[in-house]
């Protein structure tokens, strides 16, 4: 993964301890963490400086989609392996979202955090969306 400087499109940092395809990446709202999900299920978390902070084997399928929240207290994460996780900012676990019948896309903090919303797809003749919201405290 790389950290590029948008306006003068340099590569400020290499992030590679990941060794896998990454599939989605988050940025802290305070800056100074990225996190990142792959294809083994796994999630890392690193400082800006590079430094790596965390990995946590957090799925038994894919990662599609990690989410901070706007307040920055927790990190959020959804999988092929049908669960939805949640985590403090460092990686500990909070919570397990298991139930659903397949896999769970992307996931969306309310502005508040007190809420997320999940996105959910599957097919049989036509493809349907399933949209469910959650409390998160």
């Amino acid at each position: 993964m790389h950290v590029l400087m948008v306006l003068a499109i340099a590569i400020l940092r290499v992030f590679d301890d990941a060794k896998v395809a990454l599939v989605s990446v988050s940025w802290h709202p305070s800056g100074q963490k990225i996190a990142a999900s792959g294809a083994n299920g796994t999630i890392w978390i690193w400082n800006i400086d590079g430094t790596l902070l965390k990995t946590i084997k957090a799925h038994t399928a894919p990662v599609w989609d990690i989410k901070f929240s706007l307040d920055g207290q927790r990190l959020a994460s959804t999988s092929n392996d049908k669960t939805v996780t949640l985590w403090t900012a460092d990686g500990t676990l909070v919570k397990t979202l298991e139930g659903h019948s397949a896999a769970v896309w992307q996931i969306a903090f309310s502005p508040d955090g007190s809420l997320i919303n999940l996105l959910s797809v599957w097919v049989k003749h036509v493809v349907n969306k399933f949209v469910a919201i959650y409390s998160n405290r």
